[in-house]
């Protein structure tokens, strides 16, 4: 007599995935985002592994599973951090969040030494961080392994920097053994580091850009001055080539103080309106121009 073969009850196996959805949802352990794609980000992720153990016999346990969640969570959520980052306006609420997020995810995932200078070094990472992001790739299998060594990459040889008392820009990506192809990131140590903790997260953006900011205003002084291609000379009211943008410019924004336009129109022998209203109506728009290709973001 042939044995029979009891069916599978998909009744009972799909309760029991739901049960195991609900205490996974419920561990402590599982990576928490109050980040708004998250909870979308977690339930497809759940999807996708309570259909990789459907059939399964042997489950593996809580702790490990929810180890293979967490990792793939990370990736999931620094590649959707990325895209955001890359797609959204820089300065924008979006683009902000997004940041801030990524940040604080990072956290707990950097290293920390002891070096008294460790903090400065913390302090430059992110400051580099976030003004280079964009040179990362999150295209690969394990988004959260390479991201954080490549911040701890720079971390370390900064630190380096500080004990040493040297400023020299290090490539991470320099072979130091040839011949088993590693590289200074691939050496860098995993043990005798402790989290640190990230304080103002806002304040390194609002500095980051304040600096791009700074760095915008300098080139655009420097413009004003050579006026390299003759575009501001040549912007002067039709009878008044003596009133020209370069001009204005000078006395407006380089001077300390900046003169006043009844000052302005006595050097050139104008009436204030003339002056005025050239500076407002095509001296303004023209700099501004000139500052965009510069970098520089208008709100």
């Amino acid at each position: 007599m042939n044995e029979i073969t009891q069916p599978i009850n998909i009744q009972d196996q799909q309760q029991a995935m739901n049960a195991l959805l609900v205490e996974l949802k419920r561990s402590p352990d599982l990576l928490q985002s109050t980040y708004p794609a998250y909870s979308t980000i977690l339930e497809e992720t759940l999807e996708h592994y309570l259909k990789q153990m459907t059939g399964v016999s042997a489950s593996p346990s809580m702790e490990s599973l929810v180890t293979q969640l967490n990792d793939r969570l990370y990736d999931e959520l620094f590649c959707r951090l990325f895209e955001v980052l890359r797609q959204a306006p820089e300065n924008s609420l979006e683009w902000k969040l997004a940041m801030h997020e990524l940040l604080h995810q990072l956290q707990p995932l950097v290293k920390r030494h002891s070096h008294p200078d460790y903090q400065e070094a913390l302090h430059r990472t992110w400051d580099w961080f976030i003004s280079r992001y964009r040179e990362f790739n999150p295209c690969s299998d394990a988004v959260k392994q390479s991201l954080v060594k490549w911040v701890n990459g720079y971390l370390y040889w900064r630190t380096r920097d500080l004990r040493s008392g040297q400023t020299v820009s290090i490539s991470l990506d320099e072979p130091i053994d040839r011949e088993a192809g590693a590289t200074r990131l691939d050496r860098i140590s995993d043990t005798a580091w402790q989290a640190p903790t990230l304080d103002g997260i806002d304040q390194l953006i609002a500095q980051q850009q304040a600096q791009a900011t700074k760095r915008v205003g300098e080139q655009l002084a420097q413009y004003i001055n050579e006026d390299p291609t003759g575009e501001l000379k040549r912007c002067h009211p039709r009878k008044y080539p003596a009133c020209h943008a370069q001009y204005l410019a000078q006395m407006r924004l380089l001077e300390e103080p900046a003169l006043k336009f009844e000052a302005i129109a006595a050097t050139l022998n104008l009436t204030k309106a003339i002056v005025h209203n050239h500076w407002y109506d095509r001296c303004l728009p023209l700099l501004r121009k000139i500052a965009i290709r510069f970098g520089y973001q208008s709100e």
